[in-house]
């Protein structure tokens, strides 16, 4: 496999990845907010086996949901940081170079 002479980093793009994972994370930690007051409403103002039944179902949701909005944001972070790293090393190529 070659190596390429040259790394061609954007790193606009990888921030505003980085942005659209954050907010995707908040829009999922604002969903389970939501779901974790219906699913405490519906524990106080109902009971039997179907109400159990939903609860236990919206419960997993939640769980599933809050699964999904940790990756998102440490997916975020994550890209975050290879930026960092690499505009840092890019920094100072530049500066060994005499640029």
């Amino acid at each position: 496999m070659a190596v390429p002479a040259h790394l061609d980093i954007r790193l606009g793009p990888l921030l505003d990845q980085a942005s659209r994972l954050e907010a995707q994370a908040e829009e999922l930690r604002q969903t389970s907010a939501d779901l974790k007051k219906a699913i405490d409403s519906l524990h106080a103002t109902t009971s039997g086996e179907a109400s159990e039944a939903a609860i236990a179902s919206s419960a997993r949701a939640l769980a599933e949901t809050e699964t999904r909005r940790e990756r998102l944001a440490r997916n975020a972070a994550v890209i975050r940081k290879l930026a960092d790293v690499y505009d840092t090393c890019d920094l100072a190529g530049a500066r060994a170079l005499g640029s």
